[in-house]
């Protein structure tokens, strides 16, 4: 059975095929206005470079990190799984609380670790560089979360986040109608928690 991570990379590789009409973040149609936005793409990027490597036989142990790192992101991040075009979560709306924070640096620095621990001689050239950019990936994110601190300084992370997430139900034409109201519904639900977790992180310089 594909995983949420699998399935997702498939779909973005696919949109690369496409890139010589439209450019990578504006298939996602993600911002590029702040931080956090700017890494969600640069996740996107390296889950199409997994995934072009993915016909050959791959190192169980560390294709089992990759698929698990992605289906954590798009579980944590539910608007960048709908741009991505993976749709379990369309219902979802992003958890901005300073618990959800400190459970995304544990996190990080799990799968930093187990990054490290894979033996790069038991990789593929093509694996290799994989493995140097996600290391190079969760570094910086966790430069973000540590020093950077966008989501406590930037009000438009959060307002920005759940207009996207509206918006991408809307204009993706991937389910009836009917279907991606339920799921608009869902997210406006969410949008006073959601609202409320920003006040609560953010800080007035």
């Amino acid at each position: 059975m594909p995983t949420p991570a699998t399935e997702s990379i498939r779909v973005l590789l696919e949109l690369a095929r496409s890139a010589n009409q439209f450019t990578l973040p504006q298939i996602l149609e993600i911002p590029q206005n702040n931080m956090r936005n700017c890494l969600a793409t640069l996740l996107a990027i390296f889950a199409i470079a997994f995934m072009t490597t993915s016909a050959n036989a791959k190192p169980r142990s560390f294709q089992q990190i990759v698929d698990a790192y992605f289906d954590d992101y798009f579980k944590a991040n539910p608007s960048q799984a709908t741009s991505a075009g993976f749709h379990q979560y369309d219902r979802q709306l992003e958890d901005f609380s300073l618990a959800a924070h400190q459970r995304n640096r544990r996190k990080l620095l799990e799968y930093l670790a187990a990054f490290q621990a894979v033996n790069p001689r038991t990789l593929s050239a093509l694996e290799r560089d994989d493995r140097e950019i996600m290391i190079a990936t969760i570094h910086s994110l966790l430069l973000e979360e540590d020093r950077v601190q966008q989501w406590r300084k930037n009000a438009d992370n959060y307002s920005g986040a759940v207009t996207s997430s509206i918006f991408t139900l809307i204009k993706r034409d991937f389910a009836p109608p009917e279907e991606r109201l339920r799921s608009v519904i869902g997210r406006e639900q969410q949008i006073p928690r959601a609202l409320q977790q920003a006040r609560e992180v953010l800080r007035n310089p």
